[in-house]
């Protein structure tokens, strides 16, 4: 499980729990050692649900075939110990986009990365493009890599409303129709670039902007000042984090769901609102591209004026439109599921277990 699932929710949280949970019932000629470092299992309660896990001091393997790192970090020890390693990296935005991280952690980053990939024997990415710049980055590197894209609960992130919907928005000060964002309030997810691309909208006037997500009394108070220099100060709204049982009635309330992030590992709260039926708006950074598909509109990140005219689009479209646009989001969505992730991750295991190097590329 590593250190890395933490305890707020994140796309590795997500992706670390998820696999644990569904690999047990849809890989049932593997069995799963769920194993955690000691010091890090006292703050990480909701962990529980795996029980047993396996405390690994220092670093042991139990007789596995298979060690895979969920979490980026391949420990020296395993070298002997007969058997394979893989790791999982989550993204290399250390080396494609450093200036978006304190230094001190792209060096420790990009150092702990190297290490990982000349210890292994496999590499899980989640896209073709982080497979790529695998690839580009570590020319070295001779060892398989599986691409196996991250999943939505479709149960829970459904386009069908529920009646406790309106009210759990309500709950949340949303007392209009809103466009809505999702995820932590960091530079690289551009929530600057958002209220000015929003105050720029024709429509903002009617709408709320609902940045959901943790920040810093500095970025709070940066974005309101922002948001009251364009007029819309009463429009933004900043529930800070919000529980993960808020989030589908959001995104199936929201009149638009925008993405404007410069950098990311996968993008998963895209695939989330257009499950939801949400129409989505992003950039082609990084990944997310192959993420959203032909079921999201574009716009440049650095360009907020782009995003006001793509924003616009959304909100005059007709029922007809907006309607087909649902549905090639909610349509785009479903291949992707957390049993397919399971799945493809399986297929690894079995072809490193049998001595296979060859990765389907």
């Amino acid at each position: 499980m590593t250190s890395a699932a933490k305890p707020r929710r994140g796309g590795l949280r997500s992706y670390i729990c998820h696999l644990a949970r569904v690999l047990g019932t849809h890989a049932p000629d593997i069995e799963l050692v769920r194993g955690i470092r000691a010091a890090h299992y006292r703050d990480r309660a909701f962990l529980a649900e795996f029980a047993p896990l396996r405390l690994l001091p220092p670093f042991r393997t139990f007789g596995a075939g298979i060690y895979h790192a969920p979490g980026a970090k391949l420990p020296w020890s395993l070298a002997g110990r007969g058997c394979a390693r893989i790791a999982t990296l989550h993204d290399l935005g250390v080396f494609d986009a450093p200036e978006l991280y304190d230094p001190g952690w792209v060096r420790r980053r990009r150092r702990r990365i190297a290490q990982t990939v000349r210890r292994a024997q496999g590499i899980i990415v989640y896209t073709n493009h982080t497979r790529d710049r695998v690839r580009r980055i570590f020319p070295g590197y001779r060892g398989a890599i599986d691409v196996t894209p991250l999943g939505v609960d479709h149960a829970r992130f459904s386009a069908q409303p529920v009646p406790e919907d309106e009210e759990t928005v309500a709950r949340l000060g949303i007392d209009r129709p809103y466009v809505l964002a999702v995820g932590a309030l960091a530079e690289r997810k551009q929530p600057m670039a958002l209220v000015r691309g929003f105050a720029a909208s024709a429509h903002a006037h009617r709408h709320a902007l609902v940045l959901v997500g943790k920040a810093v009394d500095a970025q709070v108070w940066a974005l309101s000042a922002a948001a009251r220099d364009a007029g819309i100060e009463t429009n933004l709204v900043l529930p800070g984090y919000v529980p993960d049982s808020v989030l589908p009635a959001l995104y199936r309330r929201a009149q638009a769901f925008v993405f404007a992030s410069k950098y990311e590992s996968f993008g998963l709260p895209i695939l989330e609102a257009l499950a939801c039926g949400a129409p989505v708006l992003t950039t082609a950074a990084s990944c997310l591209g192959e993420v959203a598909g032909d079921a999201a509109r574009y716009f440049s990140h650095d360009d907020p004026p782009s995003l006001a005219a793509e924003l616009d689009k959304v909100l005059a479209a007709d029922r007809q439109e907006a309607q087909a646009r649902r549905e090639r989001g909610i349509a785009w969505s479903a291949p992707f599921t957390w049993e397919r992730t399971a799945e493809l991750t399986a297929e690894c295991y079995r072809r490193h277990a049998g001595g296979g190097a060859a990765g389907p590329e």
